[in-house]
């Protein structure tokens, strides 16, 4: 009896932050200070749904008539913009049970102080707290943080940490890619075309059909975009 190949379950993740990774206390946000609290939220997609956050996103602009060419922050909306926000998110994970929003948030001043030497750390661990359990349940996930919360040369020790997790403490077989975007822009590009091309050569090299036609290239790690803001609705101070 030949038994068919295993039909990868693959998964997207956009992750953005609220606040700051700084530890100054002793003055107000704002006006020197840090913030104190660190949030960090995520939407998480099947990879035939990655577009509809996009679309969300790009239906809030249009409707309220904001400019795509400048990020518009949580806080700077009104009250009414943040309740018909929430509602028609609400809607959008009502109508697809298969998308999830996640957030997780520490108060700061309560880190220990060996900690705070390296924020991302401390931002690796919140996010294998929110995330984990759900990457373990996928075959592939693209995982895309902002940039300007993750640090270059801290992108590539974040998709190790988490990989590593999932593999050994988890027990999972899911292979993680991670991929910065700059949450600012709102455009599309031809860069999103590059990303999914190339996530899809790596599920291909995956599948027993079909791994030996496909050498995806190494190079998919620490890379820019302007993919639209993946946080929909981070706590805000």
């Amino acid at each position: 009896m030949t038994m068919s190949p295993r039909v990868l379950n693959s998964a997207f993740v956009y992750v953005d932050e609220a606040g700051d990774l700084g530890w100054k206390f002793n003055a107000p946000l704002g006006k020197g200070g840090s913030s104190r609290y660190l949030t960090i939220s995520a939407v998480f997609t099947p990879e035939k749904k990655s577009d509809l956050p996009r679309r969300f996103v790009r239906t809030l602009y249009q409707k309220f008539g904001w400019s795509q060419s400048v990020e518009h922050k949580w806080c700077s909306m009104d009250v009414d913009q943040k309740s018909l926000c929430a509602v028609e998110m609400r809607e959008l994970c009502e109508s697809n049970p298969d998308i999830f929003l996640h957030a997780i948030v520490v108060k700061k001043q309560n880190v220990m102080s060996h900690i705070r030497s390296d924020s991302n750390e401390l931002y690796n661990y919140m996010i294998r707290l929110a995330l984990l359990e759900r990457m373990s349940k996928h075959d592939a996930v693209m995982m895309i943080p902002d940039p300007r919360s993750v640090k270059m040369k801290s992108s590539n020790s974040l998709r190790d940490y988490l990989q590593t997790e999932l593999w050994f403490t988890k027990k999972s077989k899911t292979n993680l890619v991670t991929w910065s975007y700059d949450s600012a822009s709102c455009k599309e590009s031809s860069w999103q075309i590059s990303w999914r091309v190339r996530f899809r050569l790596i599920l291909n090299a995956m599948n027993p059909k079909t791994s030996g036609r496909f050498n995806p290239s190494s190079n998919w790690i620490g890379c820019s975009s302007d993919l639209a803001p993946a946080a929909f609705a981070a706590i805000q101070e």
